[in-house]
């Protein structure tokens, strides 16, 4: 959505999730230390995937959010044939 995967800044800004479950939003869920975060998992490039992951967040923890969010995902699943996203409505 930004240009750059920046998988190790999500990963980073959700570490805590393991031992703290949906806690660990108390962590690097801010806008100004999940840009921090960011900055020194890989760059300023990834300050816009940060802020991202923060309003995906938000959009996951309304149920109503939630379930359109996961419509959308399953239905841009890739299929095994061919690798490209395809929508199965």
């Amino acid at each position: 959505m930004v240009g750059h995967e920046c998988a190790r800044t999500h990963r980073l800004i959700d570490s805590y999730s393991a031992i703290m479950g949906k806690s660990h939003r108390r962590f690097f869920h801010d806008p100004v230390s999940a840009m921090i975060v960011a900055d020194v998992a890989e760059g300023v490039q990834c300050r816009s995937a940060a802020l991202n992951h923060l309003m995906i967040d938000q959009l996951y923890a309304r149920p109503e959010s939630k379930i359109f969010m996961e419509m959308i995902r399953l239905a841009e699943k890739p299929t095994k044939e061919d690798g490209i996203r395809v929508c199965q409505l």
